[in-house]
């Protein structure tokens, strides 16, 4: 007869029972939490290393060419460990046989430009760009955040598609002269996806709103917001969903930019509620449409009391 603790039920059990066999807890080696610090890939609460997502990319990490297998993953039986090990050394066989095809979404480095500071290689969560002389990316990789790109003093880094002169040109596009608008910064794997659902589904948000796709709120600094709001805009609303999508960040920094965005606003006197930040999830577009006509009236009653 053993006496336990059932926590779920808040009550004590006791079992009749010939044999008791007790597991022990399992945790990570120290190599395990030393190689994920020095590959920059994601880890569990625990310290496991996190694959992208179990079901839709098993075995693979947040960076590209990287993968997991075994008790390095998690807590595993033989069987499982098994089983991922030969799924995993199937990609890596693919990868190694075959022709590797990716986006053109990743950033490049104009050497010309580059003075070798190093900003750029802190800067990247995912050790896409290194220095062996000269300093490059790997395209494989790179996730194309754009992180690097406000880091770099002497805007040598690019994203085909996004660089500065783009960016601004999409603001102009956005700007009209006989009805404030506002300005929404999505990212291209969630919020921008998010949207687009909300479109599908026919859930009405403000007309007022136009939609600006960028790779993540990184790719953002002060001085778009400054343009936009010297071009007229009223506001500016952020979704971003960048550390739920499975080729997201390793950090959780986003709401840090955020706010460093409405520092460098409030310097130059712009009110920093005008700037909206919102965490995307893809499956809640809803949500995105109630946020945008929320911050929408918001924007409204700020600008009848500067009238008033």
């Amino acid at each position: 007869m053993i006496r336990l603790e059932d926590t779920l039920g808040s009550e004590i059990l006791d079992i009749d029972t010939d044999m008791v066999v007790l597991s022990c807890a399992i945790v990570p080696s120290e190599g395990t939490v030393e190689i994920a610090k020095t590959l920059n890939v994601n880890s569990t609460p625990e310290y496991f290393i996190k694959e992208k997502h179990p079901k839709l990319e098993p075995g693979c990490t947040t960076s590209r060419g990287i993968f997991v297998c075994g008790t390095a993953n998690g807590a595993k039986d033989i069987t499982e460990s098994i089983a991922q090990a030969q799924s995993t050394a199937s990609k890596v066989a693919e990868m190694m046989l075959n022709s590797i095809e990716i986006e053109p979404d990743f950033a490049t480095i104009d050497s010309e430009l580059c003075n070798h500071c190093g900003r750029c290689l802190q800067a990247c969560p995912h050790g896409a760009i290194y220095s062996n002389g000269t300093v490059n990316i790997d395209p494989i990789s790179c996730i194309g955040l754009g992180r690097c790109i406000n880091s770099c003093p002497e805007n040598a880094i690019i994203i085909v598609g996004n660089n500065d002169q783009e960016l601004f040109a999409r603001i102009d596009g956005c700007v009209d002269d006989g009805d404030p608008r506002i300005i929404a910064f999505l990212d291209r794997n969630i919020g921008y996806v998010a949207a687009d659902n909300a479109g599908m589904n026919r859930v009405k948000y403000p007309s007022c709103v136009r939609i600006i796709r960028i790779p993540s709120v990184f790719r953002l600094s002060s001085r778009h917001l400054k343009h936009a709001f010297d071009k007229g805009i009223t506001g500016v609303f952020i979704g971003d969903g960048t550390v739920h999508a499975s080729k997201g960040t390793v950090d959780e920094s986003i709401s840090s930019h955020v706010d460093c965005l409405r520092c460098g606003m409030l310097e130059l006197g712009i009110d920093p509620r005008r700037i909206y930040y919102y965490e995307a999830y893809l499956p809640h577009f809803k949500g995105m449409a109630s946020r945008l006509e929320k911050f929408y009236q918001s924007i409204q009653s700020m600008e009848a009391t500067s009238r008033s």
